[in-house]
């Protein structure tokens, strides 16, 4: 240490001589500024996992505290970005599923049917299945609704009052091969979540067996 001294109320300046440390310290911090960079070119989970990576490498790594601050500051920017893209993304799956729904529902009244089940496009949310499933609800149509989403393949079905099919049998039929967990049955809906996402066809073979033996 070289030099303290007093620049303030309650600050002290510390000067002193490193033999180098301090450029490699900031020589580092530049190359981690770099990384930080480059992840303009990244979405999705790839930019999650390198952000998460360069965050918990900036806390542990010793270099100038405005370096560090300006790679905290990016970073949050970064996360900023990814957040208000999922948001578009789950506001872009909420309309197909939607529009899918719809489709499906008024193909399925005019020949006669009385449910169907769909499998709807990955990331399709379970306020979007909701929100998708109600439309064929309010057009007497049944239907159970199945998306991979966040890795988990999400179950929603539904069953209106003009419809006899059981709500929770159903739901049980198809969450099986899922190995899905969930609940419900009041007011004809019931929704849940499982693991086993391979296994989506088998859940909707089981799905409209159930139904067509119910009706």
């Amino acid at each position: 240490v070289l030099e303290e001294a007093g620049t303030a109320k309650g600050i002290r300046r510390m000067t002193g001589a490193t033999r180098g440390a301090a450029k490699k310290t900031t020589k580092f911090g530049q190359e981690i500024q770099a990384e930080v960079k480059a992840c303009d070119n990244l979405s999705g989970d790839a930019l999650d996992r390198e952000l998460g990576r360069i965050r918990n490498l900036c806390d542990v790594s010793v270099m100038p505290v405005l370096i560090k601050e300006a790679i905290r500051a990016d970073l949050a920017t970064h996360s900023k970005r990814m957040l208000e893209a999922a948001k578009e993304a789950a506001a872009a799956a909420k309309q197909q599923a939607l529009a899918d729904v719809q489709a499906k529902a008024a193909t399925t009244k005019s020949a006669g049917g009385k449910f169907f089940v769909a499998t709807l496009a990955d990331d399709t949310d379970a306020n979007a299945l909701r929100e998708a499933a109600a439309h064929a609800f309010n057009e007497g149509i049944a239907c159970t609704l199945l998306s991979n989403c966040k890795g988990k393949e999400f179950i929603y079905v539904s069953v209106p009052p003009e419809v006899n099919i059981d709500v929770k049998g159903w739901f049980a039929a198809t969450s099986a091969p899922l190995g899905a967990k969930g609940g419900g049955g009041k007011n004809g809906v019931a929704q849940g979540q499982g693991p086993n996402v391979d296994a989506v066809s088998d859940a909707v073979a089981a799905a409209e067996a159930f139904a067509k033996l119910a009706l």
